[in-house]
C-alpha cells in the first residue's frame, strides 16, 4: 500500500467526540480503499471504534466525485451494552453483555444497577458478575439463581421389627415384585414397639430472585388405620405403637395387627379342627380329613395331607400339600382326598399335588404343581429363580397376574390348562353391573312415561315419582361409573403374559383374555402374551 493517499487522509473527531470524520475535499487524483481508511483508524488511535462499514465503503466514490469539502462519518465510539433477562418464573436472572468499542467498559457497578432497576435482590452471585466485567463479555449467563421450594413429605411408617410379616405386595427397587417374599412367622411380647409413624414435613419455602417466597406444598398426613387390634399407643409418644398382646406382628396398610397365635405340634385326630381368630402355627403335620380356619396367618412347618387349611391371610407350608384323588369325578365334582388351601392373601408350597387352591394374593410353589385347580387373583410362580425344578403338571390353572413356570405340560401330553388375564371375580361383578344397568334403565323409563301424564296423576303420587325418578337416575350414574372402573380393571389384566423358562409341551392349552391357543409341539423358553387379539409366543 502506498503512502500517499493516507497522508493526504485527514481524519477529526465530531464535536461530541464520539465519531471519527473524515474530510472529504475535492480531490480526483485520490483512490482510497477500504483498507487503506482501516489502516489510517488504526494509525489514529481509533482501530478499536465500531467502524461504520457502509460509509467506509462509500468513501472512494466520495472523494473521487466530491464538488466541494463536507464531513463523512466512518467510525464512532460506542459504550459496552447488557441486557438482563428474567424468566417468568422469576428463579433465575441471565445477564448478556457486550465488549465496548472505543466507549465505557461496564462495571460492577451497572451490573448491579442494573439488577436493582429489575428488583433482582436475591441470589445474586459476585463471582460470576466480576467474570463478565472483567472480559466485557457474557452471553445468558446465570448472574441470580433463586432457590426453588422443597416440598414436604408425606407421613410414613416404619416397622420397629425388621422381621415382621407384611402382607402387602413387595415391589424390589426397580419395581418388579418379589413374589416370595410374603413373611416369616414371627411373633411379640406385650409392649413391644411394633411400628412407629413418621409425621409428616411441610417442607421449605422457595425464594425467586425478585426476593417473593415461593410457598412449599406440605406433605399429606396419613392416620392410622382403624381399628387396629392387638396394639396401643406408647403413653408417651402418639406415634409409636406397641404390642397390646403377645402374638404374631402383620403389617398392614398404614398399621399393624398383633393377632393371637396358636401353637400346635401337629394337627391330628387328638387335637381335632382348628377354628382360630388369629395365626395359626404348626410345628408338623397337617393329616388329612382335618380343617384349620383362622382369621390370621397360617404355618405349617411339616406337610399337608388331604387336608383343608382357610385362611383370613397368608398361607405357608414349609415342605408340601398332598392331596388324594382325581381331581374331577365323573359328576364333575370334585374328589373327597383332594386337599384344599384358601387364603385370602397368599400361598405359598414346596410343592403341591392333587389340590385346590384360592388365592387373593400369589401362588408361590418352590418345584412342582402336579394335578392342582389353582385360582390366584395374583401371579402364579412355579420353580425358583436359577433353579433346576419349576414343573406345572397337568391340572387347571387360573393367574389374574400371569404365571411363571419352567416347565408346562409333559413329554407324555398330559391335559394341562393355563389361563391368565381374566378376574373372574371381577367378570362376575361386572356382568352383574351390566344386568343392574339394564334393570334401573327400565325401572327409569317406566317412570319417565309415568311422569309424562303427571298432570292426570295424584300430586302424592307425582311427587313420589319424581323423587324415585332421581334417586334411580343417580343409581344408574354411579352403577356406570362402577362399570367403567371394572372395564378398565379388566383391561389392565389383559397385559399379563405367560413366562416359560425351559419348555412348554404339547397337549398344553394357554388362554390369555378370551384367546384360547392349543399347544400342538414343544417349544422352548419364552413368553405367551396378546397381541392385537392373538395370543403370540416370543422366543427368549
Amino acid at each position: 500500500m502506498s503512502s500517499a493517499p493516507t497522508e493526504k487522509l485527514r481524519m477529526q473527531l465530531s464535536p461530541d467526540g464520539r465519531r471519527v470524520q473524515v474530510v472529504i475535499e475535492p480531490c480526483a487524483e485520490i483512490a482510497l480503499s477500504s483498507t487503506d481508511i482501516l489502516e489510517q483508524l488504526k494509525i489514529m488511535g481509533y482501530g478499536d471504534w465500531a467502524v461504520l462499514q457502509d460509509a467506509v465503503a462509500k468513501l472512494p466514490k466520495l472523494f473521487t466525485s466530491a464538488r466541494e469539502a463536507t464531513l463523512a462519518d466512518i467510525a464512532e465510539k460506542r459504550d459496552a451494552e447488557m441486557t438482563l433477562n428474567v424468566t417468568n418464573d422469576e428463579l433465575t436472572a441471565h445477564l448478556t453483555l457486550s465488549p465496548p468499542q472505543g466507549g465505557a467498559r461496564v462495571t460492577e457497578a451497572d451490573v448491579l444497577a442494573l439488577l436493582s432497576r429489575h428488583n433482582v435482590t436475591y441470589g445474586i452471585v459476585p463471582a460470576v458478575i466480576a467474570a463478565a466485567v472483567a472480559t466485557q463479555t457474557a452471553d445468558q449467563v446465570v448472574v441470580a439463581q433463586g432457590t426453588l421450594p422443597v416440598d414436604g413429605e408425606d407421613a410414613r411408617f416404619e416397622s420397629q421389627l425388621p422381621e415382621i410379616t407384611d402382607r402387602r405386595p413387595k415391589e424390589n427397587p426397580d419395581g418388579s415384585v418379589d413374589y416370595r417374599e410374603i413373611g416369616m412367622f414371627f411373633t411379640v411380647k406385650p409392649d413391644t414397639p411394633v411400628l412407629r409413624k413418621i409425621p409428616l414435613t411441610i417442607g421449605t419455602a422457595g425464594t425467586s430472585v425478585t426476593g417473593k417466597i415461593i410457598p412449599a406444598t406440605p406433605g399429606r398426613d396419613l392416620p392410622f388405620s382403624a381399628p387396629l387390634s392387638g396394639v396401643k399407643f406408647d403413653t408417651g409418644d402418639n406415634n409409636l405403637l406397641l404390642s397390646a398382646i403377645g402374638g404374631q406382628a402383620v403389617m398392614i396398610e398404614h398399621g399393624v395387627r398383633v393377632e393371637p397365635v396358636i401353637e400346635l405340634k401337629e394337627v391330628d385326630l387328638t387335637s381335632g379342627n382348628i377354628d382360630f381368630d388369629g395365626t395359626v402355627n404348626v410345628g408338623g403335620d397337617v393329616v388329612a380329613g382335618l380343617r384349620i380356619r383362622t382369621t390370621g396367618d397360617i404355618f405349617v412347618a411339616g406337610t399337608v395331607e388331604g387336608a383343608t387349611l382357610e385362611a383370613g391371610g397368608n398361607i405357608k407350608v414349609n415342605k408340601g400339600v398332598i392331596g388324594r384323588g382325581e381331581l374331577r369325578q365323573d359328576d364333575s365334582t370334585h374328589g373327597a382326598g383332594l386337599a384344599r388351601l384358601k387364603a385370602e392373601g397368599s400361598v405359598q408350597a414346596r410343592f403341591v399335588e392333587n389340590a385346590i387352591i384360592e388365592a387373593r394374593g400369589d401362588v408361590i410353589i418352590d418345584e412342582l404343581l402336579a394335578h392342582c385347580e389353582v385360582t390366584a387373583e395374583g401371579t402364579l410362580v412355579v420353580g425358583k429363580d436359577k433353579a433346576k425344578k419349576g414343573h406345572i403338571l397337568g391340572g387347571s390353572i387360573t393367574a389374574v397376574r400371569g404365571i411363571k413356570a419352567l416347565v408346562i405340560g409333559s413329554a407324555a401330553g398330559i391335559r394341562t390348562k393355563l389361563e391368565a388375564g381374566i378376574s373372574r371375580s371381577l367378570r362376575k361383578d361386572l356382568d352383574q353391573a351390566r344386568e343392574t344397568i339394564i334393570v334401573k334403565c327400565a325401572e327409569r323409563d317406566k317412570l319417565a312415561a309415568l311422569l309424562k301424564r303427571a298432570a292426570q296423576l295424584p300430586p302424592e303420587l307425582a311427587a313420589r315419582a319424581r323423587a324415585t325418578l332421581v334417586k334411580t337416575e343417580l343409581e344408574i350414574k354411579n352403577l356406570n361409573a362402577q362399570r367403567d372402573a371394572l372395564q378398565q380393571q379388566l383391561g389392565q389384566d389383559i397385559n399379563a403374559r405367560i413366562t416359560i423358562s425351559m419348555r412348554a409341551h404339547e397337549g398344553t392349552t394357554v388362554l390369555l383374555g378370551e384367546k384360547t391357543l392349543a399347544i400342538d409341539h414343544e417349544h422352548g423358553p419364552g413368553t405367551f402374551t396378546l397381541n392385537d387379539g392373538e395370543i403370540v409366543f416370543t422366543p427368549h
